[in-house]
């Protein structure tokens, strides 16, 4: 199995797609960059001890820093404390408290970052071609998302 485990990431993408309420999407794109901030910390020879991954000093990444690690290494810098703060508050408490449009627009930037960081980090190793199922029902769901934000996004926002 490859080190960056990318069929399961492109499960959650497609599953982050759905037609289900936005909290729902919400939380398949988070357990989608805790996959992805996870699998490129053990491709990275992150060390994890004490269920945390930790910095060369010993101390532990917080979720926000080891994403920062992760997108830079496709060459991003995005400001992730809105998603990180939204995480958190849906994570540990079960609701937020952002009206629908926010929760919307936090859903589509999260979303814009995962497709580009997966496009790059595609790039980076060379696999762009839609060789497998998997990479295929990828490329598909962007293209289908690219070309139906809306759909996706509106129906529960009524």
């Amino acid at each position: 199995r490859q080190k960056r485990q990318l069929d399961i990431a492109f499960d959650y993408f497609v599953l982050s797609q759905l037609d289900k309420p936005i909290e729902l999407r919400l939380i398949i794109t988070f357990v989608l960059l805790e996959n992805l901030k996870s699998t490129h910390a053990t491709a990275n020879n992150i060390p994890f001890k004490d269920g945390r991954f930790r910095k060369p000093n010993g101390k532990p990444f917080s979720f926000e820093g080891l994403l920062k690690a992760m997108f830079k290494s496709a060459g991003m810098s995005p400001e992730l404390s809105k998603v990180k703060d939204l995480r958190n508050e849906i994570i540990h408490s079960g609701i937020t408290q952002l009206n629908m449009n926010e929760r919307i627009e936090m859903y589509c930037f999260a979303q814009d970052l995962i497709r580009e960081y997966l496009l790059r980090l595609l790039v980076l190793q060379r696999k762009v071609g839609c060789q497998s199922s998997k990479l295929s029902q990828f490329c598909l769901a962007m293209r289908a998302i690219s070309d139906k934000v809306a759909f996706l996004v509106i129906p529960h926002a009524v």
